[in-house]
């Protein structure tokens, strides 16, 4: 059982999509488990290793890297990124 963990924000969903809709061929007999949970949340969960694979935040993949690989996928941050305007 690979467990996978992201946010429920729509951005990170993509994560688990291909897997909710079987496009990852099971004939290996993979299996997921998917878990949904804030940013916060997953960040202390990456330090304790608990899932197989992970949504982070950016600043906690040095803190993990020993323990972790970064995936081929799109990530959602940036110049600007998450921040509001006050104008």
């Amino acid at each position: 059982m690979i467990s996978v963990a992201h946010s429920p924000d729509a951005d990170d969903i993509f994560m688990y999509y291909a897997i909710a809709f079987g496009w990852v061929d099971s004939r290996f007999g993979l299996k997921f488990y998917n878990t949904a949970l804030d940013i916060q949340t997953l960040n202390e969960a990456a330090l304790q290793g608990d899932y197989d694979v992970s949504a982070i935040s950016f600043g906690v993949y040095p803190l993990i890297a020993q323990n972790y690989a970064l995936l081929r996928t799109r990530v959602s941050f940036g110049s600007g990124y998450g921040l509001n305007s006050l104008s």
